[in-house]
């Protein structure tokens, strides 16, 4: 089973639905990280809770305007197919994704 996940193979597809065809259980990590431009905000979710159609999640999230990671909280919010996403196996938490602009 592959550990990356292109937004292209979730669309049109209910988040539980997306959950699905990445294989994902209760208790896995995912991580994905939207660019614009200089732009970027890295988001981490741990599947929490799994149903038909919706699913939640343990989110936490930093971005190029607030580069620490925030404290962890519950959502059920999200669009996976929006971005890439990698499954986490020994990704460490606090690294922050390359700019793109070799700084």
């Amino acid at each position: 089973m592959s550990d990356y996940f292109p937004a292209v193979m979730l669309q049109g597809m209910c988040v539980a639905n997306q959950c699905r065809a990445m294989g994902l259980r209760v208790g896995d990590i995912i991580d994905g990280t939207a660019r614009e431009g200089a732009r970027w905000h890295r988001a981490r979710l741990t599947l929490l809770w799994l149903g038909r159609t919706e699913a939640a999640w343990e989110m936490t999230e930093c971005s190029d305007r607030k580069p620490n990671w925030s404290s962890p909280r519950e959502c059920v919010d999200w669009d996976l197919s929006q971005r890439d996403w990698s499954r986490v196996a020994d990704m460490p938490l606090f690294s922050v994704p390359a700019t793109g602009d070799g700084a």
